[in-house]
């Protein structure tokens, strides 16, 4: 009970020679929470219509006290820093130092004191400003159904989240011994993850043709990421906190959802890292201030661990000004170590001696270097021709650019859409998609073909991503490039035809009827024109477009031209937007094929005839620009005879989406411009002359 007593007092007394950061903690939480919901809920009466002002007086309650507030993202990843300095600053001071271990108290005792004051000096003044911001919001009218629920799981969450920045911070100090080499410890273990993740990402992109990079925050400011980009986003502590906020899911529809999963996680870790901390400062010497790191066995640790990312990470960055050579990589890396090891060195013993003094870990950490490069440059470790046996996927998915990269999505939310894409069609059969992988990994081997870039449709070669979803769980995303041989396109014919792909690929599939809010059409004589059509034209021309659509086969598909688009205009669902009084809307562009008659006529019957080369007799004129040189001159021809004309009009085709099929390439040196006779019409840059196919009159 003494002992117990005594902890308390410790505590207390601890507190009140804290009593200044305690009153800046109760300051810049009452502004973060309780003055910015009022800032928030004062604004939202003069934005929003009175009908949906108590609406959204709720989400913005719930949004401040939950997990919508940016401005406690700063306080719980910069206080902890600013909490631990202050409670253990004692041991950057000999004197201090040796007049606490002095004490006849107990290590764990006197670290517990420090430990448990810093962390009550930020949940007390936190969870009594959510109190405060709950009785505000309550009084302006905000309402507080389900409140309590959002408060209790946003403060549970953020105090978890707050031990393991908190413990990181206490545990940078204890391995330190002054304040820059304490705070560059903090600083190092909330970006470590990072740095490690963008040294492999470079180096995986630099060296494998297979490597796919995908990987950001899509317009929710959710974070998503190929299998490989994850390892930032798991072992960062402040992109693992941006992924908690996330599971929360805080949006205009939801007040969000305890993120009980990763909550856990940073419970673990805040324990195991507390472990340690008390383990240190057991072991801590006495004698280690002002001294770079406290244990002089963790310096050459420290050095390898930091050096060997950053030189390498280094040496990419500098050697991309220099086309990517590898000898300049090599060059720029090794130097990069080199000046990074007599940094570290000098940093240790600050003595301009130490700089130039070899030692064993320097060796290791240009050893590890060494040796990395060289895996890299040889691919040791077949990541170019690695496959997972078949036996072992859940299912599999696949984007084809040149086919699939001609369709727009509802989901396109993220920074690439092939990534969007794999991650929402899972193919359970996936027989032909796994025959298709199996020749990009053999033309891997065989190294006939370098990696082209994404989007080179004008190449003999279709290229295309590949996400592997194993029965363990993990996915593994792949990039293939392979030559474009009649057993390939079959290939592609099987996985199109397949209804299972065709369902997830065909953008009409996600277009609901009740969302329909207008049609355009687009063909060679308009950029676009919107037809008189009731709501259930519209929804009889989707009916029979998509019939047509699903219908068509693929050995058909290669034998069609596109004649025109439809862009169908729907609500955006959800609406992600806070304060908008209107109906927010995307479109979707799909082709209308010639063998789409049932589509056509229906358009036709609306007035919106589409206008192809035989209605050439109402052309007025056509006048066709080319780049005649690489100074961008221009040659402009004007060709106004009906013979010339209907000679051109033979030969163009309207934009080039079938050339994946077909293989036929539009010149795009050539832009074509239509004038029409009744003067409404002016088409530029719709059709093209397919490269080596030009009428007479052109040449």
């Amino acid at each position: 009970m003494t002992s117990k007593n005594f902890f308390i007092k410790l505590t207390g007394q601890n507190l009140v020679s804290r009593n200044v950061w305690t009153v800046l903690s109760f300051l810049a939480f009452f502004l973060s929470i309780p003055v910015m919901l009022m800032l928030r809920l004062d604004s939202v009466s003069d934005l929003v219509e009175p009908a949906r002002l108590y609406q959204q007086m709720h989400q913005e309650l719930a949004a401040t006290i939950g997990y919508g507030n940016e401005l406690m993202i700063v306080l719980v990843i910069g206080m902890p820093y600013l909490l631990a300095m202050s409670g253990y600053w004692y041991l950057y001071s000999g004197e201090k130092t040796d007049f606490y271990h002095s004490l006849p108290v107990r290590r764990e005792t006197l670290f517990f004191s420090n430990y448990l004051a810093g962390i009550l000096i930020f949940a007390v003044p936190y969870g009594l400003n959510l109190l405060f911001a709950m009785g505000i919001g309550i009084a302006k009218g905000a309402g507080f159904t389900g409140m309590w629920t959002v408060l209790a799981g946003s403060f549970a969450a953020n105090i978890v989240v707050f031990l393991l920045f908190y413990n990181l911070a206490v545990l940078g100090i204890l391995l330190t011994g002054n304040l820059f080499t304490g705070t560059l410890a903090y600083g190092t273990f909330l970006i470590y993850g990072i740095l490690i993740f963008e040294a492999l990402h470079h180096l995986g992109s630099r060296f494998f043709d297979t490597f796919v990079s995908g990987g950001g925050y899509n317009v929710r400011g959710e974070y998503y990421s190929s299998s490989f980009c994850a390892i930032s986003n798991k072992t960062s502590p402040v992109l693992r906190y941006f992924n908690l906020l996330s599971d929360a899911k805080p949006n205009y529809t939801s007040m969000g959802s305890f993120p009980a999963g990763e909550v856990a996680v940073f419970g673990v870790s805040a324990l195991v890292i507390l472990v340690l901390c008390v383990f240190a400062y057991k072991k801590r010497p006495t004698e280690s201030y002002h001294k770079a790191i406290a244990f002089r066995k963790l310096e050459p640790v420290i050095k390898i661990g930091m050096v060997v990312p950053l030189s390498l990470l280094i040496g990419l960055l500098l050697s991309a000004y220099a086309s990517r050579n590898f000898v300049w990589f090599v060059a720029a890396t090794l130097l990069s170590a080199l000046i990074l090891l007599a940094a570290v060195e000098f940093l240790y013993h600050m003595d301009l001696k130490e700089c130039f003094r070899l030692n064993i870990s320097s060796g290791i950490a240009i050893g590890i270097l060494i040796l990395t490069i060289l895996g890299a440059r040889l691919d040791v470790f077949g990541v170019d021709t690695w496959i997972p046996k078949e036996d072992k996927l859940e299912s599999m998915s696949i984007y084809i650019n040149g086919l699939n990269s001609l369709y727009s999505y509802p989901y396109e939310e993220k920074m690439e859409p092939y990534m969007a894409y794999l991650d929402k069609v899972e193919l359970k059969e996936y027989a032909a998609v796994y025959e298709l992988a199996k020749a990009g990994v053999e033309e891997q081997k065989n190294k006939n073909l370098k990696s082209l870039a994404a989007d080179d449709s004008e190449s003999d070669t279709i290229s295309f991503y590949i996400k592997y979803n194993r029965k363990s769980g993990r996915s593994v995303y792949k990039f293939y490039t392979v030559e474009k041989t009649e057993e390939v396109t079959d290939r592609i014919g099987k996985i199109y035809d397949n209804w299972e792909f065709k369902e997830k690929t065909l953008p009409v599939e996600y277009i609901k009827e009740e969302n329909l809010r207008d049609i355009t059409v687009t063909d060679i004589y308009s950029a676009g024109r919107r037809p008189e059509l009731t709501k259930t034209d519209m929804k009889h021309i989707l009916k029979t477009y998509t019939h047509e659509w699903e219908s068509l086969k693929y050995a058909d598909l290669k034998e069609q031209k596109v004649e025109g688009y439809l862009s169908f205009r729907i609500k955006y669902e959800p609406d992600w937007f806070q304060y908008v009084d209107y109906e927010e809307t995307e479109d979707i562009q799909v082709p209308i094929y010639a063998c789409f008659t049932g589509t056509l006529e229906l358009l036709e019957q609306a007035g919106a005839h589409i206008y192809t080369k035989e209605n050439a007799a109402e052309i007025e004129k056509i006048t066709v620009d080319e780049y005649v040189d690489e100074m961008n001159d221009v040659k402009t021809t004007e060709y106004t005879d009906e013979k010339d004309i209907q000679e051109i009009m033979e030969k163009v085709e309207y934009d080039n989406s079938n050339g994946f099929w077909t293989g036929r390439m539009p010149d795009y040196n050539k832009n074509i411009q239509i004038y029409w006779k009744d003067g409404i019409g002016e088409s530029y840059s719709v059709v093209y002359f397919i490269k080596g196919d030009y009428p007479e009159c052109v040449k």
